[in-house]
């Protein structure tokens, strides 16, 4: 949600500034005056004419309909023919084809524009993904032009000489601000109970409201500073820069923000204006935000509007290190800041969202580099293939994992999201090939940043694993189909309906409430298929994670959960210790669940020592750790 909402905010932007530049449309109005009239001189009649105006650019650039019905009257010729001509080709494909010479004439005069309107989305600090996601497929050239090879060609250009300019200005930067960056990175948070991404997300902030540097600026210099040690460095760096030049944004509304409040919905921004002014602070802290939405609740402000003021000004949401949804939660309900911070995959920054999309781009851009007819969006499929094999070799991503991910991010076609389909493009990513992608793959290959500090995956590794203990293999695939739904959702509503209900889920059925005399094992498979069944989605990391956490509440010990974990879960394998790993990422994110594990713990051990069972050496062990009465 928040990435579409940031898109249409890019998108937004740009046709801002091209519908203010008057030449433009001036242009546009000529070329379509002009087409109209030269088709009236071939014959067509004014009823053919009218029909034409279906084919105008213009609506497409404004939403008023009497605007647009005004300009169809100044451009409809005068003095057309009544009868209508049959002996004409179609006056929709004369119009287009008329429209071409023209447009291909002042297209020199759009990317000019173009370059000026994308240094001009940058000092409005719209981050640089989001503008290139706005701008490539939705350029004005684009919108007169249709979906055609020349639309690809323009906005290619466009865009590498606005990727070669910010190259060399970073360059620039780099150099030069080194010393700035060190000033401002001595004095970030270093508070070890706050997350990385918190802390170096606030520096990074700070570095950019100084120093008015570019975001890639501050990616590079945080490349060489962070202490970031997770799977992907190169997403990391900027995820954190993107995040800061968007809060930076929230902060530029707040400082435009009237004095004069026009709506409810206006309120919690101008006590925030107030707040930084009272405080002589550019930036808030997250209690300072708790503290407002505090005193507003105090003063009887009604639930809603108080909710669509934090979602419309607090820069919180935007914030590095901080989850939108739980940072939203937080300060409603008067949470703690620790409350607010991001929850990904065993707790790393990064999301396996972040490495695909940051795979797609680079493949994108390297094709844009070599001045490629077209690019990844022409063979989407392809291109998630080598991004499937790199996820899924490299950075340890479970193949549930990649479908899920394709599903949402891979631009796959209404007609193919099936089950069937992303077998084969995983398929496809499992052979055991050289990759040779062009100039795409080098780019990938050679630029790539240090990614997972821990045991890297290769291909050769990924291959002795398929094919070790084959029997084992199939009969887990066996397993599997057991439990997987027929089919999941394929619309990205219901995928968000179904990870909502994932966060929110509690176990509650009969075979799963209590332990009994279940070992972990068959606790654990009792788990997957209650939620296998009650959330539509691939197995998952998180998944697991739910499951974890009810073992643990249950009575169950780390040592058995994480015994459970690497012997049954369908993610198992998709990296080194992956059972050691989630268990301790649990732990260490639920820090009231040690109090939680030892009362569970305790209770089962003195319930079977009064029922007069026999307990084994390990569990007698655990009598004397958690010094249960005997008595």
């Amino acid at each position: 949600m928040e990435r579409a909402v940031s898109r249409m905010d890019a998108a937004l932007a740009y046709r801002t500034e091209a519908l203010a530049m008057p030449n433009l449309l001036a242009a546009v109005r000529r070329i379509e005056k002009n087409v109209l009239l030269s088709m009236k001189n071939e014959g067509y009649g004014i009823n053919q004419l009218r029909t034409t105006l279906h084919e105008s650019r213009y609506p497409l650039l404004f939403d008023d309909q009497d605007v647009v019905n005004e300009y169809f009257r100044e451009i409809l010729p005068q003095g057309a023919a009544e009868e209508t001509n049959f002996n004409l080709p179609a006056p929709g494909a004369r119009f287009n084809a008329l429209y071409e010479k023209p447009l291909r004439q002042i297209a020199g005069i759009l990317a000019a524009a173009d370059q000026g309107i994308l240094e001009n989305m940058r000092a409005q600090h719209i981050p640089r993904g989001e503008v290139r996601e706005a701008y490539l497929g939705g350029s004005l050239y684009g919108i007169l032009a249709g979906d055609t090879a020349e639309r690809t060609a323009f906005e290619h250009r466009v865009w590498k000489k606005h990727r070669a300019m910010i190259v060399e200005s970073v360059k620039a930067e780099t150099e030069g601000m080194q010393s700035l960056f060190q000033e401002v990175w001595e004095r970030r948070s270093k508070e070890a109970a706050r997350p990385i991404a918190v802390r170096e997300g606030e520096g990074i902030t700070q570095f950019l409201r100084d120093s008015n540097a570019q975001e890639e600026t501050a990616a590079q210099l945080l490349m060489g500073a962070t202490d970031y040690e997770g799977r992907d460095k190169e997403a990391y760096v900027r995820k954190i820069a993107s995040a800061a030049v968007r809060e930076i944004s929230v902060y530029d509304g707040i400082d435009a923000a009237s004095p004069d409040v026009e709506s409810d919905t206006e309120v919690y921004r101008a006590c925030l204006k107030d707040a930084m002014r009272t405080l002589r602070r550019d930036t808030l802290p997250y209690e300072a935000e708790a503290q407002i939405v505090g005193a507003l609740r105090a003063a009887g402000m009604d639930e809603e509007l108080l909710r669509a003021g934090i979602l419309r000004a607090s820069p919180l949401l935007a914030a590095a290190g901080r989850d939108t949804d739980k940072t939203l939660a937080a300060l409603l309900a008067g949470e703690p800041e620790q409350a607010s911070f991001f929850d990904g995959d065993y707790g790393d920054y990064v999301k396996f969202a972040d490495i695909y999309q940051r795979l797609i781009t680079d493949y994108d851009d390297a094709l844009i580099d070599a001045g490629a007819d077209s690019g990844v969006a022409a063979d989407r499929r392809h291109y998630n293939v080598l991004a499937a094999r790199e996820l899924i070799t490299k950075y340890g991503v479970s193949e549930e994992e990649v479908r899920e991910l394709l599903l949402e991010f891979g631009g796959i076609p209404d007609h193919e999201r099936t089950q069937e389909y992303l077998n084969q493009i995983l398929a496809e990513a499992r052979e055991v090939q050289e990759v040779s992608v062009g100039s795409a793959s080098e780019v990938s290959q050679t630029d790539a940043a240090p990614v997972w500090e821990g045991v890297r995956r290769t291909q050769g590794d990924a291959v002795r694993i398929r094919t070790q203990d084959a029997s084992e293999e199939r009969e887990e695939v066996e397993k599997e189909q057991e439990h997987t739904p027929a089919s999941f959702p394929t619309d990205k509503k219901s995928i968000r309906a179904a990870k909502h209900k994932l966060r929110e889920y509690s176990f509650s059925g009969e075979r799963v409430r209590v332990r009994g005399d279940k070992d972990a094992e068959e606790m654990y498979e009792n788990c997957r298929e209650e939620i296998e069944r009650d959330i539509p989605l691939p197995f998952n990391g998180q998944m697991d994670e739910q499951i974890i956490l009810h073992l643990f509440s249950i009575g169950y010990e780390e040592r058995e959960i994480e015994n459970a974990v690497q012997h049954n879960s369908p993610r198992r394998r998709s990296q080194k210790d992956y059972a050691k790993n989630i268990v301790k990422s649990v732990q260490t994110r639920n820090p009231g669940l040690q109090n939680v594990i030892k009362q569970a713990e305790t209770k089962y051990l003195q319930t079977k020592m009064e029922q007069g069972q026999t307990l084994t050496a390990y569990e007698k062990e655990r009598v004397l750790v958690r010094d249960v009465p005997t008595g």
